[in-house]
């Protein structure tokens, strides 16, 4: 049996009245085997902090199928497994979620695991074609899941390194974000080296000088504050990071506590505990990602607000976002792919291709060539004047810039060579 932290199947009655215009859910007639999905996430450890937010990000979209009528005539169960923050751990919550007869895994917190986890599911498919996994890809951004590791039954649902940067570089270029020279800090591993080659390809198209540039261990430094004074040596405007976790908080410590004047731009600044390090050195530093209410109007102040009633958390984190989106994604999949009894994991994979979601994100679609979502980005700004304070502070994330979909994804990459099934 597999280690972990709670399974649940989820209760209809707790659900049955979801306020985003699902209405009541139907009667769910007990016909076939129940589609089972697993979050595979670290859920203990110094990581931990975010790999947990993606459980009740997935228990509340799971609800929200769950109150549409479900799948296969019955409620979708959620498994969660801890891969205890190692792809060695995640490979064995692999394994055991399979052996507990689930059909669609989670997972988006480090693309180190991500790595092993859509490889496990590559390799159990080729020996398994007629009784394949999918694999849904929230919120791990490197490369080469889209590349070389691409294959069918992997789908992602986060940006990546060269999509966040050419966001970032616009905005620079159109004066939204102010960043003249540049120090790139990022963690020695496939996303911090995404991030590093990003940052200095787009100087030139964003107009900026990378003045300095470093990659560093992954969760073993436990003070920054070297690295801030490397930072401050430099004379750099402007700090671009793809750092997240406890490396993200730790930099955010170090920079305040040594009043370092340089601007941060961000990927992961709104996962909780970022901005309460940071203090009010944080105010103007510069995050950007797939979803922020107050871009979105009332529908996605809506959705906002709906899910932190619904899983009491004290604030939506993009990581967050990306789960419920993904797994909402998968439902409409569910909708153009019905059991009829059985559940065909193929052809859900092939009808994750033509769906179009209209998300409180705004329009998502997924490209056939990779399986990479069309996703928006929302450039945002720290700041006092924004309409949805964060972390019981006085601070939230403004909006500057909202990119859509079409605009914000760059082309497929020629390593990735989808093999389809025949």
């Amino acid at each position: 049996m597999s280690k972990r932290s709670f399974s649940t199947i989820v209760r209809m009655a707790a659900v049955a009245t979801l306020s985003l215009g699902l209405g009541l859910a139907p009667s769910l007639a007990q016909s076939g085997p129940a589609l089972k999905v697993a979050v595979i996430e670290t859920l203990s450890g110094s990581q931990a902090a975010t790999g947990s937010l993606h459980v009740p990000a997935a228990q509340y979209a799971i609800d929200r199928l769950n109150a549409a009528g479900g799948y296969n005539g019955k409620p979708i169960q959620l498994l969660t497994y801890d891969n205890q923050g190692t792809p060695t751990g995640a490979s064995a919550q692999v394994t055991a979620a399979i052996g507990d007869g689930v059909r669609v895994i989670v997972q988006g917190a480090s693309s180190a695991i991500a790595g092993q986890i859509t490889e496990d599911v590559r390799r159990y498919n080729l020996r398994n074609p007629k009784q394949p996994i999918i694999y849904l890809n929230s919120a791990a951004e490197a490369r080469e899941l889209t590349g070389e590791k691409c294959h069918f039954y992997h789908f992602k649902f986060a940006l990546d390194a060269e999509m966040r940067l050419r966001a970032a570089a616009k905005a620079i270029h159109d004066r939204k974000i102010q960043a003249s020279n540049v120090f790139s800090i990022n963690q020695d591993y496939s996303w911090g080296r995404d991030m590093d080659v990003a940052i200095k390809g787009h100087a030139n198209e964003g107009g900026y000088k990378v003045v300095d540039a470093v990659l560093h261990d992954v969760n073993r430094i436990q003070d920054f504050t070297p690295y801030v004074t490397r930072i401050a040596a430099t004379n750099a405007d402007a700090v671009i990071t793809g750092n997240w976790g406890t490396d993200l908080v730790r930099l955010m410590r170090a920079s305040a506590d040594s009043k370092l004047k340089a601007r941060f731009i961000t990927m992961f600044l709104d996962v909780p505990g970022n901005i309460t390090s940071a203090g009010d050195a944080a105010e103007g530093h510069i995050f950007l990602d797939v979803f922020n209410a107050e871009a979105n109007g009332e529908r996605g102040i809506a959705f906002q607000k709906d899910f932190l009633e619904r899983t009491k958390a004290q604030t939506l984190a993009n990581n967050q976002a990306h789960t419920v989106f993904a797994l909402l994604f998968l439902g409409e999949a569910l909708k153009l792919a019905p059991a009829n009894g059985s559940i065909d994991v193929r052809n859900i994979a092939e009808a994750m291709e033509k769906v179009t979601l209209d998300s409180p994100a705004g329009t998502m679609t997924m490209r056939s060539d990779d399986h990479q979502a069309l996703l928006p980005i929302a450039i945002t700004k720290v700041s006092r004047d924004a309409a949805i304070k964060v972390e019981n502070s006085s601070f939230g994330f403004k909006p500057l810039l909202k990119i859509d979909g079409p605009d914000a994804i760059v082309p497929p990459q020629s390593t990735c060579k989808m093999q389809r099934p025949s």
